[in-house]
């Protein structure tokens, strides 16, 4: 049997290499074991995440307290999301430099979208 090109800029060769590596990885149970773990623990993240932008649209929580639970958990439990650089500091400079404060909670609050759920938020 030929096989066709592939479509995307990878040859045979460095796709072989990876679906080999793949299956390394599939038959160690530590490596699957981990990133089970690590999967549970960004849906965790991400509910939580999405549960905070949802008290702040919902005017439950201010400006400023929405900047400081953010600030506090990308140091923390979202960090394997990896916010903490440019996300992170944008919004803590606007917050901290804005004059006028609920003007920037209204056009962030008309800007930001929660995103669909995810099913285990059903």
């Amino acid at each position: 049997m030929t096989r066709k090109r592939p479509t995307n800029a990878w040859s045979w060769g460095q796709m072989d290499g990876w679906k080999h590596r793949y299956e390394v990885y599939q038959r160690d149970h530590h490596w699957r074991e981990q990133q089970q773990n690590c999967l549970a623990e960004r849906r965790a993240a991400e509910q939580a995440m999405r549960s905070l932008l949802r008290h702040f649209l919902d005017e439950e929580l201010s400006l400023q307290a929405f900047n400081n639970r953010f600030q506090h958990q990308i140091h923390e439990a979202w960090s394997l999301f990896g916010p903490r650089g440019v996300e992170g500091l944008v919004l803590h400079t606007l917050v901290k430099h804005a004059l006028q404060q609920e003007r920037l909670a209204t056009l962030f609050r008309a800007i930001l979208p929660v995103g669909k759920a995810t099913p285990d938020e059903d």
